[in-house]
């Protein structure tokens, strides 16, 4: 293997995010996950890096691409995403609690308003733009 754990994790992260959509070759979403779990582990990654792995770890789970849909995994993984300063998990935390995933986890009842508002406001300079055009939900 070309990408190994002695890489700099940008080109980890870059190789795994590849091995989603199979640009260059056959993807392999498992080996994907494996890779930026690793960058995650790497004390020499930057934040940065790890907040862009630690979300597209968020999409896996919630989505089921190459392990098991787990909504509360990925709920979980985008927090981390957003304590490594990537503000879009924090969108993506409002939507879910908007009730846009199409799935719940357990003991969450969603849609939940006052919760989405405060992921909301936390995506950053653009949070006016994105709460004006946030769907109401209905009570």
């Amino acid at each position: 293997m070309q990408i190994g754990i002695d890489k700099h994790p940008a080109l980890r992260v870059t190789y795994a995010l590849s091995l989603f959509a199979g640009t260059g070759g056959d993807s392999d979403s498992e080996l994907a996950n494996r890779i930026l779990i690793d960058v995650l582990k790497d004390e020499n990654a930057q934040d940065k890096l790890k907040g862009l792995s630690a979300a597209a770890l968020g999409d896996s789970a919630r989505l089921g691409r190459g392990e098991a849909l787990d909504v509360e995994l990925a709920k979980a993984r985008y927090e981390m995403a957003f304590g490594f300063g990537h503000r879009e998990a924090a969108q993506t935390l409002a939507l879910y609690w908007e009730n846009r995933w199409g799935c719940t986890a357990s003991g969450d009842s969603v849609p939940n308003r006052a919760i989405a508002q405060k992921w909301y406001k936390r995506c950053g300079e653009n949070n006016q733009k994105i709460l004006q055009t946030a769907s109401p939900i209905a009570s």
